[in-house]
């Protein structure tokens, strides 16, 4: 067989390369149309071992895109899932926050929802600054000592995951810091100024691994912001 080149000169079949058929096979759509007994003939390597026809190949790589497209839609499926099972937790969270009657109410909500909605193995929230709460283990000074391993995150004021460091664990965890292997970090912001904060814990080591999608955790956080501002102008 004569294939024309890109050249228009003739080649001879031993000059004849891969770019080449590739080339005419492009330019010339109708040829196995025309040549139909070639797609049962032409033997191709099978990755297993032996060979099948073009056409036998044909159909297994269709199988295969098949069969990966019928597993991204299953993946995107469950994504759309998981994604109306979060924006109806963020619709009860709001709807149960604008309830609160005061701090204390606000704080056990918050702390429910994040224990029952993350499967949290441990969660802590802080107030900074003046709030009229009746306990005063979430109340933290702005100038405490104890916010310092955490300046830089609360300065930036966006969720964080990942593995947090020694000190940072023993300033937020106390007795648990050996069982944490994990923790989402997210800053309650009002403006450029940090209202607070809540930590949440795992266990797991992948539960809330950096690189993450904080988008739920950024959304509860101006939720939960929103609803303490309130609260800040009374205290």
């Amino acid at each position: 067989m004569t294939i024309q080149g890109p050249s228009s000169e003739k080649t001879t079949p031993s000059s004849i390369s891969a770019k080449d058929v590739i080339d005419f096979l492009q330019q010339n759509d109708d040829f196995f149309v025309e040549n139909p007994q070639l797609l049962t003939d032409l033997a191709v390597p099978h990755p297993n071992g032996g060979v099948v026809s073009l056409i036998e190949r044909q159909v297994a790589l269709l199988r295969t895109e098949n069969k990966d497209l019928r597993n991204k839609r299953k993946e995107l499926i469950e994504i759309a899932k998981e994604n109306d099972q979060l924006m109806l937790r963020l619709h009860q969270v709001s709807t149960e926050l604008v309830k609160a009657k005061n701090i204390d109410e606000y704080l056990a909500i918050i702390n429910e929802r994040l224990l029952v909605d993350f499967n949290a193995h441990a969660v802590v929230i802080k107030l900074i600054g003046e709030f009229n709460a009746s306990r005063p283990d979430v109340l933290v000074p702005r100038d405490a000592a104890s916010l310092k391993p955490f300046d830089s995150i609360l300065k930036q004021g966006n969720p964080i995951c990942g593995r947090f460091n020694k000190q940072q664990l023993e300033s937020l965890f106390i007795e648990k810091v050996e069982k944490i292997k994990s923790v989402a970090f997210v800053p309650i912001m009002n403006g450029d100024q940090a209202m607070g904060f809540f930590a949440v814990a795992s266990n797991d080591q992948n539960r809330f691994k950096a690189g993450i999608s904080t988008v739920f955790l950024s959304q509860l956080a101006e939720i939960a912001s929103a609803s303490l501002q309130r609260f800040f102008n009374e205290s």
